[in-house]
């Protein structure tokens, strides 16, 4: 079993369900929806999120307008 990842940031959070880490929580909120049966993870691209890569090698999910933004932020597209 995996263990859950320590979140990236001041607003980083990550999934008990999946464990993938988020750069934000409308990004973590974009890749769960409601199902008969609970919460649903969702893949993250398929909900238009990209990969990051911190500094310290994790890969966290977020926004591809981050990009746009040009301000400085901890993590960069993932290779």
């Amino acid at each position: 079993m995996a263990t859950r990842p320590t979140p990236i940031g001041a607003r980083g959070c990550v999934c008990n369900g999946c464990h993938r880490s988020f750069t934000s929580p409308s990004a973590f909120d974009k890749h769960q929806r409601l199902a008969s049966h609970g919460v649903e993870c969702r893949h993250p691209m398929s909900v238009g999120l990209e990969p990051r890569e911190h500094a310290s090698g994790e890969r966290v999910w977020g926004y591809p307008a981050w990009d746009a933004t040009k301000k400085s932020m901890p993590w960069g597209p993932a290779a």
